[in-house]
């Protein structure tokens, strides 16, 4: 067995001598071996366009990943284009297929994807961002309706004020409004010194997102969110150059400052909170401001701030009613003595729901801050009839517990005869809260008027309040609204306190009645007992006698 082995082994190691010597026969040493290799096609992938929908029909991207040597595409196969690199191309509404090849010396490749354009599928507003100062902003028009509903990597650059990155990914088209359109120049502002998005408007930008500030000149700035200093949440990455760069956590409005002597700057983990910057004195030349449209109609209204103080202040401008004001300049600065007026446009979109919407502009500076009270009641673009509401001159100044009486107007614009139209009675506060609601039919042939009274609940706040009607008929709302204010008596007391006066002065006069006949029946028992002792000094004279 050990034998046969061996004979085995040997044998192999033969064969394999053999094929040695003839390996070294074939190929001397004085020359190279040599490898043929034969090459291939290329291969090639199409990454942009997809097979999506795009509702833009211009810059639209062609990217490709190839190892070949030239490139050439057509459109529909129309005229071949060579490029190299990513490129663009602009095409028309409807279905289309684009044609791409490769080459290199054993052929060609060739790939194609078919994409539809429609522009009334969405829209995506940011002319802000692709301008000559776009930078590194996104361009959504490049992305099909499928890849914007989970993009990532969104960035919005101002090349001259800052730039923010969002660091999730975000469905651009959930903003809670169906409107087909997401609005990022009126929802976003990236100026100097500032950045902000509104939240209410973006709800689905509201992530984790890093900011950049650019051209900054504080040596030691901490960040500001709405004018108050912000807290360990905003992060400071770096600052170099007037480049700040930091991290949020949700949108709001911010920007820097120089920190005060002696202490840590925002974001810094010593300490946080509180309040920043110092007082300033300005002032607005309106409280309330109210506005009235129909869809799809826009109004401009204005406001004047005038910095009455001794030296220049910024100032920042901030509105809760989202997409339905734009302020055309929401950070302006103002020399001492300098006044200046502020626009406002108040947009609502053909799709705006018919309502009463109540908001504040917040204007601030430093730590000081004023606020307006807007109103903007939206009715139908083609109301059947129209409404008015006007408070009574005595009741435009109310007390808790007390009526408010308003004359409503009904005037039928349809002329389709006497009908039946539903009216809603609503009173708001300056925060949007309905305290008083109510509901009627009317009927109306041509015009009707009236007064309805309201009762002001007696626990209610001072402060100013909204009544808002809407009239109701197929569909079609048209409205109106007034204010007024509920205010104290003459005294100060609120009724409220009034009633609690009535009850303290009703308690001590029960306390004062019970002590006064405590006295009285003191007084009558003293004078049994004076009674009962001269009786019985009377009868011991008596019996002596």
């Amino acid at each position: 067995m050990k034998r046969g082995a061996i004979i085995f082994l040997s044998i192999i190691l033969f064969f394999i001598l053999i094929l040695l010597e003839r390996i070294t026969i074939a190929a001397p040493n004085d020359v190279a071996l040599q490898v043929s290799v034969i090459e291939s096609v290329p291969g090639l992938i199409i990454e942009k366009p997809t097979s999506g929908t795009y509702f833009s029909n211009v810059s639209l991207r062609l990217k490709i990943t190839s190892n070949g040597n030239n490139f050439w595409y057509n459109l529909d196969n129309g005229a071949n284009i060579t490029f190299s690199g990513d490129t663009y191309f602009n095409t028309s509404e409807g279905a289309h297929t684009i044609y791409v090849f490769a080459n290199n010396s054993a052929g060609i490749t060739k790939k194609n994807v078919t994409f539809n354009v429609n522009l009334s599928k969405y829209r995506v507003i940011y002319d802000e961002y692709r301008s000559s100062n776009k930078g590194t902003s996104t361009n959504f028009d490049e992305f099909s309706f499928e890849e914007i509903q989970s993009l990532s990597g969104i960035i919005l650059e101002n090349t001259q004020y800052g730039k923010i990155s969002f660091n999730s990914e975000i469905n651009v088209t959930n903003d809670g409004v169906n409107d087909g359109i997401t609005d990022l120049d009126f929802n976003t502002n990236v100026s100097f010194n500032r950045i902000e998005i509104n939240s209410t408007g973006l709800p689905n930008f509201d992530v984790n997102a890093t900011f950049s500030l650019y051209g900054l000149t504080f040596s030691n700035p901490r960040i500001l969110k709405d004018g108050i200093v912000c807290g360990v949440e905003c992060n400071i990455n770096s600052y170099s150059g007037g480049n700040l760069t930091f991290n949020v956590t949700g949108f709001s409005v911010y920007s820097v400052e120089e920190t005060p002597a002696g202490q840590p700057p925002a974001g810094s983990n010593e300490g946080g909170g509180g309040g920043g910057g110092q007082t300033v004195n300005f002032s607005i030349d309106k409280e309330t401001i109210s506005v009235s449209l129909k869809q799809g109609e826009t109004k401009r209204e204005g406001f004047i701030i005038e910095n009455f103080g001794g030296s220049e202040i910024r100032i920042n401008i901030n509105s809760s009613l989202g997409e339905l004001l734009r302020i055309r300049e929401s950070e302006i600065s103002l020399k001492a003595g300098e006044k200046k007026e502020v626009f406002i446009d108040v947009i609502a979109l053909e799709t705006t729901n018919p309502d009463l919407y109540l908001g504040k502009i917040v204007i601030f500076s430093g730590t000081s801050s004023k606020e307006i009270l807007f109103s903007i009641e939206v009715e139908s673009k083609k109301p059947l009839f129209d409404v008015s509401a006007r408070i009574l001159d005595e009741y435009l100044k109310v007390k808790p517990g007390e009526k408010l009486l308003v004359e409503i107007s009904l005037f039928n614009l349809a002329g389709i005869g006497k009908v039946d139209v539903l009216l809603d009675y609503e009173i708001r506060d300056s925060e949007g809260n309905v305290i008083t609601k109510e509901q009627e039919t009317v009927g109306v042939e041509t015009q009707t008027k009236f007064v309805k009274t309201f009762i002001i609940p007696v626990d209610e706040q001072l402060g100013e309040y909204i009544f808002y009607t809407a009239a109701k008929y197929d569909g079609q709302t048209g409205s109106s609204s007034a204010s007024f204010e509920v205010i104290s008596d003459k005294y100060g007391f609120s009724y409220r306190w009034l009633v609690i006066l009535f009850v303290i002065i009703v308690i001590l006069l029960v306390i004062l009645a019970r002590k006064i006949r405590q006295a009285r029946n003191r007084g009558i028992e003293k004078k049994r007992e004076e009674l009962i002792k001269g009786a019985e000094r009377w009868g011991e004279s008596y019996k002596v006698n």
